[in-house]
C-alpha cells in the first residue's frame, strides 16, 4: 500500500529577501553547471581503466545525481523566498542530497581507479591515470566549495508548520 501524505500547512521561508534568493539561485546555477562540465571533461579523459567496467559503471552513474541537480536547480528558479514543503524537497533539499550523491560517487570513482593503478602497474600511462584522478578531486573540491556555500545561503530556512 501507498501512503499518501496530505498537506497540513507548513511553508519553508528563507531568511532573506527575493533580491538575495536571485543572487542564490545564480550562484546555485553556475556551480550546477560546473559540476556538469567538469563530469564532461573527466568523461573525455581516455585513460585506460575507462575500458574496465567496474570503473566505468560507477562513473556512468554519477550522471544520475548530476541531473538530479540540475532539476533541483531547475526546479529553484520560480520559486520565492516563501516555500511549500514540496517546493522545497524538489529544489534546495534535492540539490543538497545530489551534491552529496555526487561527492561519494567522485570518491568512490577516484578508489578504484587506484586500485586499478595498483593491479595495472607495469602497463599504464600514468600522466593520464593521474589526470583523470586530479580532475575528480576538482569535482570534489567544487562540491566541497559548494557545500560551504549551501550552508550560508539556504542554512537559515525554518519551518512554519500549522501542527
Amino acid at each position: 500500500m501507498f501512503l499518501k501524505k496530505d498537506y497540513d500547512g507548513s511553508v519553508y521561508q528563507l531568511p532573506y529577501e527575493e533580491s538575495e534568493f536571485k543572487k542564490n539561485k545564480i550562484i546555485t546555477a553556475i556551480f550546477c553547471i560546473s559540476f556538469i562540465l567538469i563530469y564532461i571533461i573527466v568523461g573525455s579523459v581516455n585513460t585506460a581503466s575507462s575500458r574496465t567496467i567496474w570503473i566505468v559503471f560507477p562513473f556512468m552513474f554519477m550522471f544520475l545525481p548530476m541531473a538530479f541537480n540540475a532539476l533541483g536547480t531547475i526546479n529553484m528558479i520560480g520559486l520565492k523566498p516563501v516555500m511549500l514543503n514540496a517546493d522545497y524537497e524538489r529544489s534546495i533539499l534535492r540539490i543538497k542530497n545530489c551534491s552529496m550523491a555526487v561527492l561519494v560517487m567522485a570518491v568512490i570513482n577516484i578508489i578504484l581507479d587506484l586500485i586499478f593503478i595498483i593491479l595495472n602497474h607495469t602497463d599504464l600511462d600514468f600522466v593520464i591515470e593521474i589526470s583523470y584522478i586530479m580532475l575528480l578531486l576538482l569535482l570534489i573540491a567544487m562540491v566541497v566549495a559548494f557545500g560551504k556555500k549551501y550552508d550560508k545561503m539556504f542554512g537559515g530556512v525554518t519551518l512554519y508548520s500549522n501542527q
